[in-house]
């Protein structure tokens, strides 16, 4: 468990940041998008898409229980649920508490998982069996879009913008993007941002067709390799709890930090603050 405690701020602090590098090429295309911060909190809000991943608050922790009330007073102005993804471990009581008492309630979503060790037990640099993975140029990045959006499908009339969003997003600095090919048809795409030392391993699918043939791990293997070349000392990556990819990530040295809960108030419930 010696891995657990002291990367959390540093695992949190990444994907902050990842979710503000890919909020950026979204604001200058769509606009309407606010991110703010409330110490070390930070809370994501995208009126025009309902989806949690986009409105949510990270990095909530002991020492923001104290603007709880005016994160709570900015969610409500904006007519939008208020959500907190928390890291559940023992640090993490008395915010657990504090929303509780405010008629929070909290589900699992997803395993949060990390891991320090880069001990590939086989070559990944082109092949494994029978699924070739590679990194993308940055003039290939429309590949990857166009592998996105065989899998998250748009209206059509939207599709040029999302795409031109997904390549905007994708070729910022830190970032890198892979295809999974399995007999030269591209079968899946993940990609990995890299700061501060952390690998983020994020935005990955298998097309539904060529699932259960082991893409995912082949791309998890290949960016762990990827990310220990570029000297990162620890790499995350969340799953939902349970599920085959966390599974997946496990085979490959990767242990659960701890679960990863999404706190939402209760309708009708706002019980008084401290």
């Amino acid at each position: 468990m010696g891995i657990l405690r002291t990367p959390n701020r540093r695992l949190i602090a990444a994907e902050i940041e990842y979710m503000r590098s890919l909020f950026g090429p979204i604001q200058s295309a769509f606009g309407g998008i606010e991110i703010v911060a409330f110490a070390e909190a930070v809370a994501f809000h995208m009126p025009a898409n309902s989806d949690p991943m986009f409105n949510r608050v990270l990095g909530f922790d002991e020492g923001c229980i104290l603007y709880l009330d005016e994160i709570m007073d900015w969610h409500t102005q904006r007519d939008t649920p208020c959500r907190f993804e928390i890291i559940s471990d023992s640090s993490s009581r008395r915010v657990e508490e504090a929303l509780a008492r405010r008629g929070f309630s909290s589900r699992a979503v997803e395993a949060f998982l990390c891991s320090t060790s880069f001990q590939p037990s086989f070559p990944l640099s082109v092949s494994i069996g029978e699924i070739q993975v590679r990194k993308l140029a940055p003039d290939e990045l429309d590949r990857f879009a166009s592998a996105f959006l065989a899998v998250y499908h748009c209206e059509p009339s939207v599709e040029p913008s999302v795409r031109t969003c997904l390549k905007a997003q994708y070729s910022q600095p830190g970032w890198y993007c892979y295809l999974a090919f399995l007999a030269e048809e591209v079968a899946a795409f993940g990609a990995m941002r890299v700061q501060g030392g952390v690998a983020s391993l994020i935005s990955s699918a298998t097309l539904p067709h060529l699932r259960r043939r082991g893409c995912q791990t082949a791309l998890l293997a290949r960016r762990m390799a990827d990310a220990a070349e570029l000297g990162c000392d620890l790499v995350f990556s969340h799953a939902a709890c349970g599920s085959t990819s966390q599974h997946n990530m496990e085979r490959l040295g990767m242990r659960v930090v701890a679960p990863k809960l999404l706190w939402e108030q209760s309708l009708g419930l706002c019980p008084a603050p401290d």
